[in-house]
């Protein structure tokens, strides 16, 4: 097994922040939201383009060792968490397992990653421009004003992790030299359950030998209050 949660990077650590009883969940920063929470935050639910929560679990203080991977230590220095985190974990659950350098089992090993399919800090960078101008021509109109422009808050607009082509089970199965099948799903609450039943199928088929089944979510922080909040899902407290 392995994980990488707030304030643990080990199972470890996780198991020891229980027994502790720490409260690791935090509220958010700038650097989580990519611009200050108080402009998004209002207190009341229903208030449309706001977050009447800033509580979450935050990972923080993680830093990814590109090294010792099958892909390039430059590329996946660059890449997106969503990507470094599946990987750092896939690797973590392999070598607690002793199985991390055996090329043979890995041949026949497949993963299935669970992943809550909102945007991603890189995505949002990538995308953001598309928001804006078409908000801004939708403006323009309303207004009457052909120079009327929204400033772009985004100051890395290109972020250096370049085209997003990897699903996260993808790069982890590129990464880890795994030879089996490989796929990512989103069946929101339920997607880690679906992971490990799915997995189970590919065992009980006898199409692998080894299965890893897990989830990820590295979503923008942003993105997930928001879309939250309109739904009325964060508890009063």
């Amino acid at each position: 097994m392995s994980g990488l949660f707030p304030g643990s990077s080990t199972n470890e650590q996780f198991w020891d922040n229980l027994l502790q009883k720490k409260d690791l969940t935090s509220l958010a920063t700038e650097e989580d939201f990519g611009v200050n929470p108080d402009k998004f935050y209002q207190s009341g639910k229903g208030v449309v383009d706001k977050t009447y929560s800033l509580r979450g679990g935050y990972i923080r203080d993680f830093d990814f060792d590109p090294t010792g991977y099958a892909l390039d230590e430059q590329f996946l220095a660059e890449q997106d968490k969503l990507y470094q985190w599946s990987i750092y974990v896939a690797k973590e659950a392999l070598v607690h397992a002793g199985y991390f350098d055996n090329k043979k089992v890995l041949e026949k090993c497949g993963v299935i990653l669970g992943n809550l399919s909102f945007p991603t800090v890189t995505s949002h960078k990538k995308l953001a421009s598309v928001y804006t101008e078409t908000t801004q021509q939708a403006l323009r109109k309303l207004l009457k004003d052909e120079n009327f422009t929204i400033p772009d808050h985004l100051q890395a607009a290109e972020p250096k992790g370049g085209i997003i082509d990897y699903t996260p089970s993808q790069i982890v199965a590129d990464a880890l030299s795994l030879g089996g099948t490989h796929y990512a799903l989103d069946a929101a609450c339920a997607t880690s359950l679906y992971a490990i039943k799915l997995a189970c199928d590919e065992l009980q088929l006898g199409k692998a030998d080894m299965m890893l089944a897990g989830a990820v979510c590295a979503s923008d922080q942003l993105f997930i209050h928001m879309g939250f909040s309109i739904f009325h899902a964060y508890a009063p407290h």
